[in-house]
C-alpha cells in the first residue's frame, strides 16, 4: 500500500518536471535570436548617444576585417559616466578591435564577457554538485532508516515466534 503512494507521488513529480521544462525550452525560445537577427538590431546603429557620438570610422569593424584586440569585457563606472569609450553606455561591456585595412582600433560594445560566462558556469556546476551529493546522502540515510525498521521488525518477528 506505501508503494503505490510513493510511485503515485514519483508520477506526479515527473510530470510536473516534465511541464516545467517544456515551459523554461518555450520561454527561452522566445529570448533568442539568430545572428540575422542581431545584425538587423545593431545596437551600434539604434542607441541614441551611439548613433549621435560615434563617427563612420568608429564603426570601421562593419564594413571591413578586423581583429579581436582585447575580448569582451566589463566598462568600470567611470568609462561609463564619462562615456570613454562611449561604446560603455549601452550595454557596459567593450571590446577593443583593430580594423586590418583603416589599421584603426576602436571599441565596440559586446554582449558576452567570457569570464563571468565562466564563473557563472562554474558557480551553476558547484550547485548542481552540492545539491547532487545532498540529495544522495539524504537517499542513503534514508536507506539507513528503512533497513533498520525491517531489521527490527524482522527480529520482533522472530522473537514472537520462538
Amino acid at each position: 500500500m506505501l508503494e503505490g503512494k510513493i510511485h503515485d507521488h514519483q508520477g506526479t513529480s515527473s510530470t510536473i518536471g516534465t511541464g516545467l521544462s517544456i515551459l523554461v525550452i518555450i520561454l527561452e525560445s522566445r529570448h533568442l535570436h539568430t545572428p540575422d537577427e542581431a545584425e538587423a538590431h545593431d545596437i551600434h546603429d539604434h542607441h541614441p548617444i551611439l548613433k549621435e557620438l560615434l563617427s563612420p570610422d568608429d564603426k570601421c569593424w562593419k564594413t571591413e576585417p578586423f581583429q579581436v584586440v582585447e575580448p569582451c569585457d566589463l566598462c568600470s563606472e567611470i568609462e561609463i559616466a564619462n562615456k570613454s569609450p562611449v561604446v560603455c553606455v549601452a550595454k557596459g561591456k567593450k571590446e577593443l578591435v583593430e580594423c586590418t585595412t583603416a589599421m584603426k582600433r576602436t571599441y565596440r560594445s559586446c554582449d558576452v564577457v567570457p569570464w563571468i560566462e565562466e564563473r557563472r558556469f562554474w558557480t551553476f556546476e558547484g550547485l548542481l554538485s552540492f545539491f547532487g551529493f545532498c540529495s544522495a546522502m539524504t537517499v542513503f540515510v534514508r536507506q539507513k532508516q528503512l533497513d533498520h525498521r525491517m531489521y527490527q521488525r524482522i527480529q520482533r518477528q522472530i522473537a514472537a515466534g520462538v
